[in-house]
């Protein structure tokens, strides 16, 4: 089953929520205490059907160096970094996100 995304609402989605970290957390900066993380291949991560044959490892400190690049220039590989944000924005909801149901899960700098 297929769901059709409306990229705007996403936008809009994405932008609540970070500023209820900056608003309402009062948060300016949030510190990540983790940096290497498990991943899989592109073919295997959204196919249930076959179970990953490998794991990779992924960098959030090296996720950021490239999402910092995209504000530096206008270029055509920022849609692609968004597989580059979406580690980073896990690893945040699930530290910064876990202190409201109390099961955060991950070190938090506070």
């Amino acid at each position: 089953m297929a769901i059709e995304v409306d990229l705007r609402e996403l936008r809009e989605v994405a932008t609540k929520l970070i500023d209820h970290l900056i608003r309402v957390d009062g948060l300016d900066s949030v510190e990540v205490k983790a940096n290497f993380y498990w991943d899989t291949t592109p073919e295997t991560l959204f196919d249930l059907s076959k179970e990953p044959d490998r794991f990779d490892v992924g960098s959030l400190e090296e996720n950021w160096r490239f999402l910092r690049a995209v504000l530096d220039k206008d270029n055509g590989t920022a849609v692609y970094m968004l597989a580059e944000l979406a580690p980073m924005l896990r690893y945040i909801g699930e530290v910064y996100g876990g202190r409201f149901s109390g099961e955060g899960k991950l070190p938090r700098s506070d």
